[in-house]
């Protein structure tokens, strides 16, 4: 599984939209141990923090699947990140 996948598995399993780097993170954190997966975190300043997966995130971003927003100004971290449809390819990870 690439890391690109496993956001875009964070992402869509959060629901519409998911708020901040550090929760995406944190949340690929979480589905990382789940799966036995060693995406190379290492402790960082609010938690878990992979480069890997920041490269996914840019890689999922440049393919279309992604869609990261800045919010506006301010101390807390006013990024949303949401699945786009991907051009129409009807990408999902699970049923509805």
């Amino acid at each position: 599984m690439e890391a690109y996948q496993i956001v875009l598995l964070a992402v869509d399993h959060s629901g519409e939209k998911l708020r901040g780097k550090t929760l995406l993170q944190k949340r690929v954190f979480f589905i990382s141990k789940k799966l036995n997966l060693d995406l190379g975190y290492k402790a960082h300043y609010y938690g878990p923090y992979s480069p890997l997966i920041e490269n996914g995130v840019a890689q999922a971003k440049a393919l279309g699947f992604l869609e990261e927003r800045n919010l506006g100004f301010g101390v807390a971290d006013s990024r949303r990140f949401s699945m786009t449809n991907a051009n129409g390819c009807g990408w999902k990870w699970r049923s509805k």
